[in-house]
């Protein structure tokens, strides 16, 4: 697989229904204290591609859970920022 735009260890991912997956939060790598991540990243199978997605989480979080609702909206749970 390629990289990620941005390193990130522990994030959280969700398929999407078209296969894409979503790549969201996590940590900094090697971050001392803990540096939690807003930003999110879709991984394309078909392209074998990450690219950053539009939008960002409203609050950094790590340790959360994500899960993608019936109408396609994914929901972010809890965590710590």
């Amino acid at each position: 697989l390629p990289s990620l735009n941005v390193a990130r260890c522990y994030p959280r991912l969700v398929t999407q229904s078209d296969g894409k997956v979503m790549i969201i939060g996590g940590i900094v790598p090697d971050s001392s204290p803990q540096d939690t991540l807003s930003s999110i990243e879709i991984f394309d199978p078909a392209t074998n591609q990450f690219t950053v997605f539009p939008q960002v989480l409203n609050q950094k979080r790590s340790d959360f859970t994500a899960n993608r609702l019936s109408d396609g909206r994914i929901i972010v749970v809890a965590g710590l920022s």
